[in-house]
């Protein structure tokens, strides 16, 4: 695959597993990691920058931004191709998430069809419903992929391993992760997917046909 794709994976609130998943996506499309606060991606993945300054817009680069109002963050978001805001079924995580969509929304660059809310950590499925009733009160139609809560992203996270890589390393780890497995393809698959369109798009007539 070539990656194409501009991703930003920003939240106002901490917590929600935005960086766990800059984590596995990283290693697994294989981007360019750009971060604007310290992540244990740094330690190791050889294609991770830090920014404590000025944050250049490069293509084919995954951006992992801290969670506080950044004005260089929104600026990089609004030219991304993917807008990637993890949230959790927490009230005051949902109400964070809706003021900075509504700060995206100022801006004359904002695309709304551009913005994947990924729910994270879900524990049952009414946490399903309240993300999404709340969130799409508010904003209308969203584009929505769900997370269940698992323990394997911090051990992604520790062994420096993408989730595919993991899940494939043997049976018992095929059976132990293959819910979580099962959601996050649908993440990987919406990524590549979205790629295909903008800039493979004969890939997908060749589909079609």
């Amino acid at each position: 695959m070539n990656n194409n794709l501009t991703i930003s994976i920003y939240s106002s609130k901490g917590g929600v597993g935005k960086t766990s998943i800059s984590n596995v996506l990283t290693r697994d499309l294989q981007y360019r990691y750009k971060t604007n606060d310290y992540s244990k991606i740094l330690e190791d993945y050889k294609n991770a920058t830090l920014y404590k300054n000025k944050i250049p817009f490069k293509r084919g680069t995954l951006y992992d931004f801290g969670g506080w109002d950044d004005i260089q963050a929104k600026a990089i978001c609004l030219k991304s191709d993917l807008i990637i805001i993890p949230v959790i079924a927490d009230y005051n995580s949902l109400l964070k998430n809706i003021m900075l969509i509504n700060q995206l929304k100022q801006y004359k660059e904002y695309r709304q069809e551009k913005i994947l809310i990924v729910g994270n950590m879900i524990k049952k499925e009414e946490e399903i419903n309240q993300i999404r009733t709340i969130l799409t009160k508010h904003f209308g139609k969203l584009n929505f992929i769900f997370l269940r809560n698992s323990e394997v992203f911090k051990n992604c996270m520790n062994q420096k391993k993408g989730l595919i890589e993991i899940f494939k390393e043997n049976g018992k780890n095929s059976h132990i992760y293959k819910g979580i497995y099962s959601d996050y393809i649908k993440l990987i698959n919406y990524i590549r997917e979205l790629d295909n369109l903008l800039y493979n798009p004969n890939i997908i007539n060749n589909i079609n046909i």
